[in-house]
């Protein structure tokens, strides 16, 4: 693809292009997450739970084999499934626009409600890797994530099933692995500044108030999306920078949906 300007640029230039249209692809995998974040905090600190409000060890500690088999697995979902979702609209977008192809905001929905399977699949095969990595120190995480970071985008463009768009996207990501770990790493900082200044404007008390817990939430999960939203158009372009595919002559994105 004939390279035009820096990342960032095209990046910015792309956004720009269809705003109302991204940010819009945002709202249900946005919903959802708060949702389920907010279904997991719930019943972590419910009543019942034995563990001391406010301390996270202590209600870890506090349950049984399978309520943490499932506190894991509620997490995993909670973190990844509507980050999934939300890639998987945004680099439809980017991809269409770069494919000189009509967006249709319709189907640009239905694709997300095909796509839900395949990114409940990913919540574990990313998602759980990630997870470990991050257990030990940051940095193993970010660099297990940009392994991944092509993966979507490949499903879409090219219409490969699940696995098939894991191999395409690992492979790929190894041709633009120094920018896409720059990406992922200046995502993980910018959430985590984020944090830094969330307990400092808005400390955690202990606090189990609902609208006190979801103010909290989203001071966090809507800058994150809008972190997310930029992140995926720019590993779309990367996609196409990997492939030196030109928006001319492109293969078909898969009206099925695909992985």
């Amino acid at each position: 693809m004939e390279q035009k300007g820096s990342l960032l640029s095209r990046m910015a230039a792309l956004f720009a292009t269809d705003a109302g249209t991204y940010l819009a692809s945002l709202f249900l995998p946005g919903v959802l997450g708060i949702g389920l974040y907010l279904a997991m905090l719930f019943w972590l600190t419910s009543p019942g739970s034995q563990g001391t409000p406010g301390d996270p060890l202590s209600i870890w500690r506090s349950l049984s084999v399978f309520e943490k088999l499932g506190a894991f697995t509620g997490m995993l979902l909670t973190v990844w499934l509507p980050v999934f979702l939300a890639a998987r609209g945004i680099c439809k977008i980017a991809a269409s626009r770069l494919l000189g192809q009509e967006i249709d905001f319709a189907a640009v929905l239905r694709d997300g409600v095909r796509f839900l399977p395949t990114a409940f699949v990913y919540s574990f095969i990313i998602g759980f890797p990630s997870a470990m990595a991050f257990a030990f120190l940051v940095i193993p995480s970010i660099l297990v994530l940009a392994l991944f970071t092509l993966v979507i985008p490949a499903g879409i463009v090219e219409g490969t099933t699940l696995f098939a768009a894991l191999r395409r996207g690992t492979q790929l990501a190894g041709r633009e692995y120094g920018r896409s770990f720059l990406l992922v790493l200046a995502s993980a900082a910018s959430v985590a500044l984020l944090l830094f200044f969330r307990q400092k404007i808005f400390p955690y008390d202990g606090s189990t108030d609902a609208s006190a817990t979801l103010l909290r939430v989203i001071m966090i999960y809507v800058p994150t999306l809008l972190l997310m939203l930029l992140s995926n158009i720019c590993f779309t372009l990367l996609y196409f920078d990997a492939t030196s595919a030109a928006p001319a002559q492109p293969p078909v994105i898969a009206a099925a949906g695909g992985s």
